[in-house]
């Protein structure tokens, strides 16, 4: 069994809540830490003391013990994809100007600060971005000449973009660089149900590996180097995914959260 120790946020429909692991992976207990409307998508600050996430369209951010919480978007905008800048002290999100327009947008946290980003290209889709570092961007993204969704890479600007990963048949979402930088962790929902998953994608180059086979949600890295995710095995009637543990090449993998919950995010130190 990989090592598990520490802290998860898991969402369920309205509710953010707080899972205590013990060293077995097994959650000792959950503390509601938000009630909202639709609460989606926690993500953990690099220095593992705050978390973003959304409600409805509006982005959150509060301490890891669930204190200062406090809404990061102006009142009535619809923010959506926070995701946090290396030094902690930014995030990025998607933000509608207009109905049926979006631009990914850079936002500090200690002023509200909100720099535009170039639009990467002309597509239709809303532009999801995630840090791969502090001089480049991932950014989830429909590709307009096959119409497949894949990554692309790009500069903070929004500018010297270049495919990153697309799988044949695939849609590929929600990429979560590895502690060290080297890889990075994507989904997949694929035309045949057995490539659909998690995939670690060297960021140096070389082709992806297929670490996770079903229905994963949002997979993200612990401290440690193992995968934190939701998921639903191949065939199950389960709507909605639990959450797992795995080692980080996919074995070992350990119920953490039997209950049916929804997005999972991990601390940075735990």
């Amino acid at each position: 069994m990989p090592a598990a120790v520490g802290i998860a946020f898991v969402t369920k429909r309205t509710t953010l809540q707080r899972a205590t692991l013990e060293a077995d992976a097994r959650v000792e207990h959950l503390t509601a830490v938000h009630v909202g409307t639709a609460v989606t998508s926690p993500s953990f600050s690099p220095d593992g003391r705050s978390i973003v996430f959304e409600d409805g369209f509006s982005v959150w951010k509060t301490a890891v013990d669930g204190s200062e919480a406090r809404t990061v978007s102006p009142p009535d905008a619809r923010w959506t994809c926070p995701a946090w800048a290396p030094d902690s002290s930014a995030i990025v999100v998607t933000r509608r100007v207009r109905p049926g327009s979006w631009v990914l947008s850079h936002v500090e946290l200690a002023t509200g600060r909100t720099t535009d980003l170039l639009s990467p290209g002309p597509w239709r889709s809303t532009p999801c971005g995630a840090y791969l570092d502090a001089g480049h961007l991932l950014l989830t993204q429909r590709d307009p000449a096959t119409h497949s969704v894949g990554i692309f890479m790009a500069g903070v600007d929004g500018l010297n973009v270049v495919p990153f990963v697309f799988l044949h048949g695939c849609n590929v979402t929600s990429p979560r660089p590895d502690p060290t930088g080297t890889q990075v962790l994507v989904a997949a929902s694929c035309i045949d149900p057995y490539d659909d998953g998690a995939w670690a994608v060297p960021v140096a180059g070389g082709a992806p590996r297929h670490v996770l086979t079903g229905h994963v949600a949002v997979p993200v890295w612990t401290p440690g180097g193992a995968i934190l995710f939701g998921y639903i095995a191949l065939g199950a009637t389960q709507d909605r995914p639990s959450l797992w543990v795995a080692a980080a090449d996919g074995s070992e993998p350990t119920t953490v959260l039997g209950l049916p919950g929804t997005w999972n995010s991990w601390p940075a130190a735990g």
